[in-house]
């Protein structure tokens, strides 16, 4: 079915609501393990419970004597082939009730890591076309898609995604790379990550990604992870939000010190030169364009951090060529 739908765009199209439904019944083919049926209901406590079945599966599991997660894996790849593949109209479809979106939003709580990254990765490419089918296709069909992306599915997604890139959780850093980038175009979507609980849940969980010395981690954060989770900082701080907003959720994390301190102490100059990009998009939240009474009391000590983390950077003589350009 993937190359059929890879190579043949044109000539399946007739047979790809037959296709996504096999795909679909199949991404769920797993016999030989029980899914708690409370998952389907958003409960971080099911997660969590999920997780320790996670690490429970590994001691008794043998990989040679299941093989159901190839089966479930070709078709996520055959769901993300179709994705890609949609033009404007597909990708609508792609939304309806009972559809892709809402089957792909239910497998997050799939326990072979394989198939939980490609959920994720298909969850990703649909958001990014959906957000392009946005800007070219009819007003009526654009309304009804943002519509339920911010009342339905954003408010899901954004609660998954945290629950599994939170530090204590016991996802593999693989699959807390792929959540954040989910949470990257989440932010590119009209509505941003939603409402201010929303905002302030992913801002918290990112703050504990960069704060090594968490007592919620149970290890150190790797370089990799945390370039991502500043990236996910900038996006938000530059995406569809409310600046008003933005701040009082600011107000309750870390995140300016933490982000300060990665661009004066890290030594690695990709997470140097995000941090200072994070930085860069912050006077914007506070300039007078962004409110509408006088400049904050709170800007002051803001601004002191700013130019304690920037100044010495750009004082140093031995400067990479890619911090130089932020």
């Amino acid at each position: 079915f993937e190359s059929f739908v890879r190579n043949c765009p044109v000539d399946v199209k007739p047979q790809l609501p037959a296709i996504i439904r096999s795909a679909l019944a199949f991404m769920k083919y797993d016999p030989n393990y029980s899914y708690d049926s409370d998952d389907e209901d958003d409960d971080g406590d099911s997660t969590d419970s999920m997780e320790e079945e996670y690490e429970d599966d590994d001691e008794y599991e043998d990989e040679d004597d299941d093989d159901s997660w190839k089966v479930r894996r070709c078709a996520i790849r055959t769901i993300c082939a179709v994705i890609e593949s949609s033009d404007a109209t597909t990708t609508a479809a792609l939304w309806a009730e009972d559809g892709v979106a809402e089957s792909l939003a239910a497998r997050f709580k799939e326990r072979e890591e394989n198939c939980r990254v490609d959920v994720i990765d298909a969850l990703t490419k649909l958001l990014r076309n959906t957000v392009r089918a946005l800007h070219n296709g009819s007003k009526n069909s654009d309304s009804n898609i943002a519509t339920l992306m911010k009342e339905t599915y954003i408010p899901k997604l954004v609660k998954k995604s945290t629950t599994v890139v939170k530090p204590s959780s016991s996802h593999t850093e693989r699959t807390q790379t792929s959540i954040l980038y989910l949470l990257t175009t989440i932010c590119s979507t009209p509505q941003g990550l939603g409402s201010a609980p929303q905002i302030t849940a992913v801002l918290t969980h990112v703050a504990s990604l960069l704060d090594s010395n968490s007592s919620s981690s149970r290890s150190p954060t790797k370089k990799e992870l945390k370039l991502e989770a500043l990236g996910v900082f900038r996006t938000v701080l530059t995406g569809h939000h409310n600046p008003a907003t933005l701040r009082e959720c600011l107000s309750q994390t870390p995140l300016i010190e933490l982000t300060c301190r990665h661009a004066l102490q890290e030594d690695w100059y990709k997470l140097i030169a995000e941090a200072l990009r994070c930085l860069a998009a912050i006077p914007a939240l506070y300039s007078p364009t962004a409110t509408t009474t006088t400049t904050p009391s709170s800007v002051v000590p803001i601004a002191q951090q700013l130019y304690a983390a920037i100044v010495p950077r750009l004082s140093a003589h031995d400067l990479d060529p890619e911090i130089k350009d932020v």
